[in-house]
């Protein structure tokens, strides 16, 4: 039998989630074939043989402030406590003391954060990167001559088609354009620059909706209120609808007009393969793997990035707000 090891709540976890409940419904995963490997998206201690299944990489520049929010949102008190005393460190001594241990901190957390997957990444028989960009990424850092494919996320399209609700019960009647996001949300989802945009589109079309699925961390939900405290005009164009149903996701992605995806740096993400399994557009940017998965699929919006450290969590670069409105 085929063993496929999860971790955590992301997107590999989701990937490999429904990969197996994919297999298990083909009566796959028992074939014999299977039955000396494991299929993990990072380190583990098995004599079998390892088939890794690779996510992007930590690639935070550490400085203060960054880690300071990193420490607040992804890590235990420990790290918590060093990184408010770095901070402080910095305030005090400014720019001199930032530049002086900015590296090592970087180098820190990049060996420690990415650890499990590069061990793997070490001993593994085969690689599965899901996008080119995971693949240029873990290239840029760690040269390899490790057979390997490139497989992008998939969903089973008889969970995912475009299914149309002809009543209209999902969305408020009367919207010229419902705007659709989804995922669990970090501050480099940019799912505050998705709300921001909103200003720019309903000058044009008043009757406008963003529809958001999922949940958010402590950091997107401090942007969010800030934007909706300076800007309260743009409350009534949002609509938090949490965490959906598996069997409900489909019919808000088949009843929406876009998928409004401005994510930094997302490798592969199961949202947009979804979405465009329903027949939903998406508008997103040209960084990471997902203009891979979009192509003729929507339209991509000019992005920049060049391999190699940077802020995520601090000093995530906002989005071109006149490229997407006339995007969308």
């Amino acid at each position: 039998m085929l063993q496929i090891k999860k971790f955590g709540t992301g997107g590999p976890s989701i990937f490999l989630t429904r990969l197996e409940r994919a297999l298990k419904k083909d009566n796959l995963i028992a074939e014999e074939i299977f039955s000396n490997i494991i299929l993990t998206d990072r380190y583990v201690n098995t004599d079998k043989q390892l088939i890794l299944r690779l996510d992007g990489l930590y690639m935070n520049e550490m400085t203060p402030s960054e880690l300071y929010n990193f420490s607040k949102n992804r890590t235990g008190s420990s790290i918590r406590n060093i990184a408010l005393l770095n901070k402080v460190l910095s305030n005090t001594f400014g720019l001199n003391y930032s530049n002086l241990v900015t590296p090592h901190f970087t180098n820190y957390f990049f060996k420690k954060l990415n650890k499990l997957r590069k061990d793997a990444f070490d001993i593994s028989r085969h690689i599965i990167y899901q996008s080119n960009f995971s693949k240029n990424c873990w290239n840029h850092f760690y040269k390899t001559d490790t057979p390997s494919s490139i497989i992008p996320n998939g969903v089973n399209l008889n969970d995912f088609q475009p299914l149309h609700n002809q009543n209209n019960t999902i969305y408020e009647k009367g919207l010229d354009l419902k705007l659709l996001a989804s995922g669990n949300f970090r501050i480099h989802k940019r799912l505050q620059d998705s709300i921001e945009l909103l200003k720019n589109i309903i000058e044009f079309i008043p009757k406008t909706k963003l529809y958001v699925i999922g949940n958010l961390d402590l950091q997107t939900k401090a942007h969010i209120f800030r934007i909706f405290r300076d800007k309260p005009q743009l409350k009534k164009h949002v609509v938090f609808l949490g965490k959906i149903k598996f069997d409900d996701l489909s019919v808000y992605y088949a009843n929406a007009d876009i998928l409004l995806h401005p994510s930094w740096l997302d490798p592969c993400p199961n949202v947009v393969v979804e979405a465009l399994a329903c027949g939903l557009p998406v508008v997103c940017p040209s960084t990471g793997g997902t203009p891979e998965l979009v192509d003729r699929g929507g339209i991509i919006v000019e992005d920049s990035f060049d391999f190699g450290f940077t802020e995520q969590y601090n000093n995530v670069p906002n989005i071109d707000y006149d490229k997407y409105k006339e995007a969308v």
